[in-house]
């Protein structure tokens, strides 16, 4: 098996997660959030609140929350990840419910993908509730004529 480094975040340990977790960002999150803050954006306000880390840093791929004298790394859902694009370019975060994703085996530290295990199909496992986004423009129907 191989073995990577041990990956740290201000000289503490990182553990990959083995559950998702829902987070509920609310008006007032998305009130006091900064833009462009991983530590103090509206989604680390609301993973902190609601899981009673001592500190969250949300990121574009990764979010990370620290319990006492460690980390645990989540993946940052595509829905949420739109949301903080939108927000530090200006725009607007929709308060509502996301779900930060647990961390698959082949994404763990240290793990190393062969290129055969990248082309390797999985079976399709189905998926939990999904996020809708608002205030975007809407889906516009094109149809084609041959």
């Amino acid at each position: 098996m191989h073995k990577g480094k041990h990956q740290t975040i201000d000289g503490l340990p990182i553990v990959d997660s083995h559950e998702r977790a829902p987070i509920h960002i609310t008006k007032n999150d998305v009130r006091f959030g900064a833009k462009k803050s991983p530590g103090k954006c509206a989604a680390a306000l609301a993973a902190k609140r609601d899981y009673h880390a001592d500190e969250a840093r949300v990121h574009l791929g990764r979010t990370y929350l620290r319990f006492g004298k460690k980390w645990v790394r989540y993946l940052t859902p595509i829905s949420l990840k739109a949301e903080i694009i939108s927000f530090d370019r200006g725009g607007t975060f929709s308060p509502g419910d996301y779900m930060l994703g647990k961390m698959p085996p082949a994404k763990t530290m240290g793990k190393r993908q062969s290129a055969s295990e990248k082309r390797r199909k999985h079976p399709r496992k189905r998926r939990g509730p999904y996020h809708i986004f608002t205030g975007v423009r809407r889906k516009v129907e094109r149809r084609f004529s041959v």
